[in-house]
């Protein structure tokens, strides 16, 4: 009885030790499989991971297959793609930011596939004449989902923007599959990449996210369930950038009026400047002085106008807090009115002072102010010349 009793607790212990043994070994291979599958989500996200042919989806087989023929590459997205404009861009950052942002926010640009646009004939013809190319081959091709995934930075701007990131969570995955998204994504902006001006940007935006008329499109279809008012409207952004070429244009004149002004007030402030330290009131000095209070009207009548429109000279060279074409029209018309005010409190001329005159033998003899004055009409005639003959010719009859 006793050896049986014995017998029977070494099979427990030897079948309990079995069982550790094999739970052990049952967590190491989990922990190892997940970490096997964490490192291939990081290096498949990198776009550096290629898996064992015997785990290879369907999918990625034919991929494979395309990209073996030269037709599908494997990319990752970088941050750039997206947040920054091309290096050809003509105008301000911001101005590339606030379209795409538009872009990003788009129902028909992030679910309608770059198949079905190219599909069609007359985007594709547009999109050429748009961008400048030949043919539909001078386009980029459009990535394979499932090899196309965005950088780890490009997630993190995607997470920061906080409204970008709340309409994609909107569609993904209810209308989308994350891959498919990232490859309308992708595709679109390195077609913006080739755009250097707004407006250009804007009508290549439009042309790839107008819903194509291809039957049984199921992401063309998409932009309907979703809904047609939330896709942006193209009129209403087209004339809001119009307006902002206009405000941009007006500033722009305004500060060339601004700074021609100060650059011909200057000049004549410096020769007033001069007549003034010299002590002397002439006709040169009066003739400037009126240059001076003209141009002294002129800055004040411009600074006017700046600080009657603050929002629209904000972060120019006129605004008013710190602009520095502004600060330059204050302070010349500080210059100007002190200045002014120096040269009217020198003394004036005494209109009686005799002033002299130089005769043939080289002795100077007294000229009085009417003389001059007399002198000064005179010269203002006409002067009419004679040949010689012709006054020999006088009294003939």
């Amino acid at each position: 009885m006793h050896q049986t009793f014995a017998s029977f607790t070494s099979f427990l212990q030897s079948t309990t030790d079995q069982a550790k043994k094999l739970t052990y070994d049952g967590l190491e291979f989990v922990k190892k499989a997940q970490c096997i599958d964490i490192e291939e989500k990081c290096e498949r996200l990198s776009g550096l991971f290629a898996l064992p042919d015997s785990v290879v989806s369907n999918e990625e087989n034919e991929a494979k297959t395309a990209t073996s023929e030269g037709d599908l590459v494997k990319s990752v997205i970088p941050k750039e793609l997206v947040a920054n404009p091309p290096t050809d861009w003509e105008e301000a950052a911001e101005e590339w930011s606030r379209l795409t942002m538009f872009s990003l926010q788009c129902v028909s640009s992030c679910l309608i596939s770059p198949s079905a646009i190219l599909e069609n004939e007359a985007v594709t013809e547009r999109l050429c004449a748009l961008l400048g190319v030949n043919s539909v081959k001078d386009l980029p091709i459009p990535p394979q989902a499932g090899f196309c995934w965005p950088s780890q930075e490009l997630v993190r701007w995607v997470l920061s923007a906080k409204v970008v990131h709340e309409f994609r969570s909107s569609l993904v995955p209810r209308y989308i599959s994350d891959e498919q998204y990232w490859v309308n994504i992708s595709w679109r902006f390195q077609l913006y990449q080739m755009c250097c001006s707004a407006l250009q940007l804007l009508d290549v935006m439009e042309a790839v996210a107008t819903k194509p008329n291809v039957a049984g499109d199921v992401d063309a279809d998409n932009t309907d369930t979703v809904s047609k008012n939330e896709d942006m409207n193209w009129q209403k952004l087209r004339h809001e950038l119009t307006e902002r070429y206009e405000l941009a244009a007006w500033v722009e004149e305004r500060c060339s009026a601004a700074l021609a002004e100060v650059d011909l007030a200057s000049a004549n402030l410096h020769l007033l400047i001069s007549l003034v330290q010299k002590g002397e009131v002439t006709d040169l000095g009066d003739s400037v002085l009126e240059s001076c209070k003209y141009h002294k009207t002129k800055l004040s009548r411009l600074i006017g106008v700046a600080m009657a429109q603050p929002e629209k000279l904000l972060n120019s060279e006129l605004c008013c807090e710190k602009g520095s074409l502004f600060a330059r029209l204050v302070n010349m018309n500080k210059e100007l009115g002190t200045v002014i005010e120096s040269y009217t409190l020198l003394p004036k001329r005494d209109s009686s002072e005799m002033v002299r005159r130089a005769t043939v033998d080289g002795d100077l003899a007294p000229c009085d102010a009417n003389v001059l004055a007399q002198r000064q009409n005179s010269d203002d005639a006409v002067f009419e010349a004679a040949l010689p003959w012709e006054n020999d010719g006088e009294g003939e009859p």
